[in-house]
Order: C-alpha cells, then sequence, then structure tokens
C-alpha cells in the first residue's frame, strides 16, 4: 500500500470516528452525571475548583469543569458545550493514535488494524462525547505515550517536554492517571540515566522530569488529601482487583453483550490475564537482553507501561487503603492495553511473518464486531437511564401544542431522571421550560407528591403510589420507564 492511500485511509477512518462521538454527543440526553459537573461545580471559583477547597468530590474533575466553566462563559451553556472538551479529548486521542501508528507499524495494512485496534473500545468511545473528564484524560495520555516514544526514539528534549506536559495534564483531567504517570515518569528517568548523552544535556533532561513530576505533586496534594479526608476515595469497596476492576472493565467493553452467555466476562477475563502475564514474561526477556536499556522496543514499552499501572494501583490498595478501579475510572487502561496487543502484533508479524494473521485477524474481527454491536446514539451504558429525556419533553411538548395550552405543564420524576431533564428544560435551544417546568430544586429520593401534572419514572413504587390519580399515558423501552399524567375529573 503506498503511503498516500494509507494516509488517505488513516484520515478517513478517524473522520468517520469522530463523526460518530459528535453524533452520540448532539443526540444523547446529557446524563446524571454531566448535569451534576454543571449545576454542582461549574459555578464554583477556579481557586476552589482546582484545590477541591469547598467540595472534595471526585466528579469535579478539574480541567474538565474549567474548560466547561470557560466555554459556558463565552458562549452560554448548552449540551454541546458541555460536552466540547470531551470531543476535544477524543480528536486528540485520534490524532495521537494515528501518529503513534504511524511509527511502529510495520506497513501499512498493519497500520491501519492497529489504529482500528486503539479506536475499537466502545465503551471507551462513550466517554468522548458526556461532559466528564474521561475522555480528555484517555486523549491527553495517548499524545504523552506517543511523544515519550519519540523520546524513546530520539532523546530529543523537546519531546520529553511533550510527554510530561501532557501526562500531567491528563493527570489534571482524572486523578486515576495518578497510576499511569509514576510508571510513565520512571521510563523517562530509565531512558535519560541510559542516555549517551552530554552529562549536560542528561541533567537538564532529569531536572524538568524531576521538576514536572514535583508541579504535579504539589497541584494534586490537597484535591487528593481533601478527597482522602472526606472519604471520596472510599465508595466502591477493596475487594480485589479481578472483581472490583478487570471483570466490570471487561464487561463494560462489550456492554454485556452475551457473547458466550453467561461466560462471556469470565472467559475474556481469563484470556487477558493468561495474554497479558505471557506478554509480560517475554517483554522481561527482551528487556535483559538488551541489558536492561529503555528502547525502541515496543512490547517492553507497553508492557513496562501497563504493568507499571496495575502494580502502582495495587500498591495504593496494599500500603494507602484505596480502593481498586471501577469500570468507569479504569476506562484509560484500555489504550494501554490496545498497546499491549499492538505491541506483540507486531513482534509476531516481524518474527513469523504472514502466520501472525492467526492473532492478527481474530483480534481485528473481535474489535470490529463488537463495536458494531454496541454501537448506538441513543444512550450511554452507565447511565441508559436518561435515554428517555427528549422523548419524554417531546411527548409532553407535543400535547401542549395539541391541547392549545397557554402555561407549561408541570412534570416531576424519580431522582434518578430529574438531573437529565431539568438540565434540558433549562438549557435546551430553545429551552423546553416554554412547554415544561420541572422542580426548581434537585430532590433526592423520595415518594411521588402527586402535585405536577406529569410523573416520570422506572421505580415500581412510584407507580403503584400514583395508580388511583394519574394513568401511563408513554412507555419507553418496553415499559421500562414510564410517564404517568395526573387524570382530571
Amino acid at each position: 500500500m503506498s503511503r498516500k492511500i494509507e494516509t488517505t485511509l488513516l484520515v478517513a477512518i478517524g473522520i468517520v470516528y469522530f463523526v460518530y462521538l459528535f453524533l452520540r454527543a448532539w443526540y444523547i440526553p446529557m446524563t446524571q452525571d454531566e448535569v451534576a459537573t454543571c449545576y454542582n461545580h461549574v459555578p464554583r471559583g477556579v481557586f476552589d475548583l482546582m484545590t477541591y477547597e469547598r467540595e472534595a468530590v471526585p466528579n469535579n474533575h478539574i480541567l474538565n469543569t474549567l474548560a466547561i466553566k470557560l466555554l459556558a462563559g463565552v458562549f452560554g451553556m448548552g449540551q454541546m458545550v458541555a460536552r466540547m472538551p470531551a470531543l476535544a479529548g477524543g480528536a486528540l486521542y485520534i490524532i495521537s493514535a494515528a501518529a503513534f501508528v504511524r511509527l511502529i507499524g510495520t506497513n501499512g495494512w498493519l497500520r491501519l488494524i492497529w489504529f482500528l485496534i486503539f479506536l475499537g473500545n466502545p465503551f471507551m468511545a462513550e466517554f468522548f462525547a458526556l461532559a466528564r473528564g474521561y475522555g480528555i484524560s484517555i486523549g491527553l495520555m495517548m499524545a504523552a505515550i506517543y511523544f515519550t516514544w519519540q523520546y524513546l526514539e530520539n532523546a530529543r528534549f523537546r519531546d520529553i517536554t511533550w510527554s510530561l506536559v501532557f501526562a500531567g495534564l491528563a493527570v489534571m483531567a482524572n486523578f486515576t492517571l495518578l497510576n499511569m504517570y509514576l510508571p510513565l515518569a520512571l521510563l523517562l528517568l530509565l531512558a535519560i540515566l541510559q542516555q549517551e548523552a552530554p552529562a549536560a544535556d542528561r541533567r537538564k533532561a532529569t531536572g524538568f522530569l524531576v521538576a514536572g513530576v514535583l508541579t504535579l505533586a504539589a497541584l494534586c496534594a490537597l484535591p487528593v488529601y481533601r478527597m482522602q479526608a472526606g472519604d471520596e476515595l472510599m465508595p466502591w469497596g477493596s475487594t480485589g482487583f479481578y472483581p472490583e476492576t478487570l471483570a466490570p472493565l471487561v464487561r463494560s467493553s462489550i456492554m454485556d453483550h452475551p457473547y458466550l452467555d453467561d461466560l462471556t466476562v469470565p472467559v475474556l477475563t481469563k484470556l487477558i490475564i493468561v495474554f497479558s502475564l505471557i506478554a509480560w514474561a517475554v517483554a522481561v526477556w527482551r528487556w535483559g537482553n538488551r541489558r536492561w536499556r529503555v528502547g525502541t522496543d515496543p512490547l517492553v514499552f507497553a508492557g513496562f507501561l501497563l504493568a507499571g499501572t496495575v502494580t502502582v494501583n495495587l500498591l495504593q490498595n496494599f500500603f494507602l487503603n484505596v480502593p481498586f478501579l471501577n469500570a468507569r475510572t479504569a476506562v484509560f487502561l484500555y489504550p494501554i492495553f490496545a498497546l499491549q496487543l499492538v505491541a506483540t502484533g507486531e513482534l509476531l508479524w516481524r518474527q513469523w511473518g504472514k502466520r501472525a494473521l492467526f492473532f492478527v485477524v481474530p483480534l481485528s474481527v473481535f474489535t470490529l464486531i463488537n463495536f458494531d454491536n454496541n454501537r448506538n446514539l441513543v444512550q450511554s451504558y452507565e447511565w441508559r437511564y436518561d435515554r428517555g429525556t427528549f422523548t419524554v419533553l417531546d411527548f409532553i411538548k407535543k400535547i401542549y401544542e395539541d391541547e392549545g395550552r397557554t402555561t407549561p405543564f408541570s412534570l416531576d420524576a424519580n431522582w434518578l431522571l430529574l438531573n437529565s431533564l431539568h438540565f434540558h428544560e433549562e438549557f435546551a435551544r430553545p429551552p423546553y421550560r416554554q412547554w415544561v417546568i420541572t422542580p426548581s430544586q434537585y430532590h433526592g429520593d423520595q415518594p411521588p407528591k402527586g402535585d405536577t401534572d406529569f410523573f416520570y419514572t422506572a421505580t415500581p413504587e412510584d407507580i403503584e403510589a400514583l395508580k388511583d390519580t394519574y394513568e401511563a399515558v408513554l412507555t419507553i423501552e418496553r415499559g421500562k420507564f414510564v410517564l404517568m399524567r395526573r387524570v382530571v375529573k
């Protein structure tokens, strides 16, 4: 394949993928946690946001919140405004992944396959279209990985500079990236110490690395301390890396698709463990053959980064009682694992030639099938209960117009569903509040009061409590969600 055709295909794949992300950001209603970010954190002061001074809640992903605050100040709050930073993270991820595979791929077709594998996790793709910090952090991390590899190849000071800048920003976008930052910094330190370069150049690079680590530590110290003091780091339990992190991440990555019925998650999880252990053993062997020098071996690079990240998380739990990551907070592990898959494929191709297709073909086919099975423009996986927001609001709007009303309907909802409804009532363009009004104050889990024109719920207890005074007028997702209207007698 010519370089021109390869570039055209890479660009085309990247554009199609970004269009998919953009359409998700456009069509999927704002979810509960996104709205919480916009309502609870965006209005806070910059210093407060960066230090967690008033509220040490991890929902405040600092870089994401600051970006939304800036954009909302310029363009006004809205769904696409809030999701613009995440989309920017998706664009950066696409560009960085494409640039990276161009560096390490053996031939054009392989580079296209590696690019698809980097893009192919549908759960990861979700966060490039949601107003959370996960998507931004993954994009920044991928850029840091690209520049780290460049530094290993060329020992240019500008590459280590960009690597540390992007890695530090990734942590500020999502503190769980500290798990990745530490092994990345260690890898850079080893590379500096092993360089055959003038002592002055090594001192300069080492000084910059130390300064970068200390600067990031200073920025993270107060927020992390305040989260720890407020027990915000202990919400998910700590039964083990396998049940808390790995299995949930695998389940989310296939979005519960039953490829092997109940055996799907256990089988895939165990395959990942066995593959990773073998890859790490081979990486250590190859590293040892190089007299433990950090060089441009993709498998050594990937193994060091992934094994180091997992080790940091294990040590945090053992020594500091920090919980293991859940699926959402661990989603950044996928690009690092994809790096290990790609590095293994490259090694097999270079060693065995076309026999490597026995690894490459099943991997790429499963990646494409899994993505196709789970692509949608309707809902997010973790906040699927917010999928009906536009349907409900548009339904009430139509009733308003059909009945020739002059005052908005009142609408209450189960607490899980209320955030999304309220955001679009207030910030949709045009806002729905001319047709429907939700409670001005968010309320927690409570029995329905029965004092509004409509009530939206997915809870049987709510339906039972309202059955004598309300009737179901709309059901969504085969009756899982019910919009009820008060009966006028």
